[in-house]
């Protein structure tokens, strides 16, 4: 194909408790800040709510804990499964030699099974309200009507835009007030976006409905490209959509294709997948930094191949950074990555390519990951570059900025 064709994604009863009510805390990371509230172009994410309440037993110095997590309509949070990137973690953190008794904070009912496409595995979630209950023994020389047990609850809420990392602050007092009602917790099949099941795999890129809303390709299409005796296939780029908004980003596809000597038929085709990052934003390394990354990686996949023979693995440029933050370390990429992967070509003749980028962007607040297709040479499906624009030269590998 080429540049002259039409180039087309507890609940538990007490006798006596109160509930008190707490304050959101920002998480606060070195330079990555996750702010409750902070707007993502349209999207802003709701605030969730956490009340404890501390009641007596009839066991000797030993209170009983109630800890409710409530998160608004449409958003869910995850499990204490120690396996989970970002699993809830309730802690208390006064009074001083406190005991805590049994196997830990027990929910009073079990999370949801369910596929998560932010993680790209089915995970234990909660949606609604959910309580945890567990049972300390006071320290010698507390009396237990003037206990007062104090903590944090850590947690990731997503919804259908985002992912939160949070903490809350919560403080647990007997009194004489009466306990209020405890709200039941969702029915297990209320409306949530982000509880939609999906496929275990990435789609195939010809399922993938191509972004709408971008300019049209002009209508006069640029000559082949040649660059110091290289040739260039068609080159275009896009910014990809999430329904009205533009996501922060634009991404441009080309390769180009090296002979090994003016005597030999023998080359080299290598692709080229760039994303230019608008300030703030990150994406994600194909690797994560560690089991303590909750972002997304980057997932580079390749389809239908036509006259080349894939060699080797991808490689990215510049390489990724290390951030970490007080919810945990991230291998990302800032301003402008460039991922590339090398070909040997069989058939000089038929050169094409189809494949797919599966992406995270995150700022103050993450946005769910998004996958694009892309196709080049033979195989290029116009519904891929259907709204994309024809670079007019060649993007220079030394530069921040695509030419156009």
């Amino acid at each position: 194909m080429n540049l002259h064709q039409t180039l087309t994604d507890v609940r538990l009863a007490v006798v006596s408790a109160l509930f008190v009510t707490l304050t959101t805390i920002p998480l606060l990371g070195d330079d990555f800040n996750f702010l409750i509230g902070e707007k993502v172009g349209q999207q802003e994410q709701a605030e969730a709510d956490v009340k404890a309440a501390l009641s007596e037993t009839d066991d000797s110095g030993v209170v009983l804990l109630q800890v409710r997590l409530t998160v608004p309509p449409g958003a869910n949070t995850y499990s204490q499964d120690p396996s989970f990137a970002k699993p809830t973690k309730i802690t208390v953190t006064t009074p001083a030699g406190l005991t805590p008794l049994g196997e830990g904070f027990v929910p009073d009912h079990p999370p949801k099974v369910a596929f998560d496409a932010n993680f790209d595995k089915d995970v234990e979630k909660f949606t609604g309200s959910v309580t945890f209950t567990r049972r300390f023994l006071l320290p010698q020389g507390v009396d237990v009507k003037s206990a007062k047990l104090e903590g944090v609850v850590s947690f990731l809420m997503c919804n259908d835009e985002t992912c939160l990392p949070q903490k809350i602050s919560f403080a647990a007092r007997l009194g004489d007030a009466l306990l209020p009602l405890v709200e039941k917790p969702a029915p297990a099949g209320a409306p949530s976006i982000i509880d939609l099941a999906g496929p275990s795999d990435l789609p195939a890129p010809s399922d993938i409905p191509a972004p709408t809303d971008m300019p049209a390709p002009p209508e006069d299409a640029p000559p082949p490209m040649v660059k110091d005796g290289v040739d260039v296939a068609e080159a275009y780029q896009l910014t990809p959509m999430r329904g009205e908004d533009a996501d922060p980003i634009s991404l441009t596809f080309w390769y180009t294709r090296v002979w090994e000597s003016k005597a030999s038929d023998a080359s080299t085709v290598t692709l080229n997948i760039r994303m230019q990052l608008d300030e703030g934003w990150r994406t994600y390394a194909l690797e994560p930094a560690g089991e303590d990354q909750i972002e997304v990686p980057t997932a580079l996949t390749l389809g239908e191949l036509s006259g080349l023979k894939a060699v080797g693995e991808w490689r990215s440029s510049p390489a990724p950074e290390l951030h970490k933050t007080d919810v945990g370390t991230s291998s990302a990429h800032e301003h402008v990555v460039t991922w590339s992967h090398d070909f040997e070509v069989t058939d000089g003749e038929a050169i094409g390519l189809q494949g797919s980028i599966r992406y995270q962007l995150c700022k103050e607040l993450c946005l769910r990951p998004l996958t694009i297709a892309f196709s080049l040479g033979k195989l290029q499906q116009s519904e891929d570059t259907a709204r994309a624009v024809l670079l007019a030269a060649l993007p220079d590998p030394d530069s921040d900025v695509p030419n156009l």
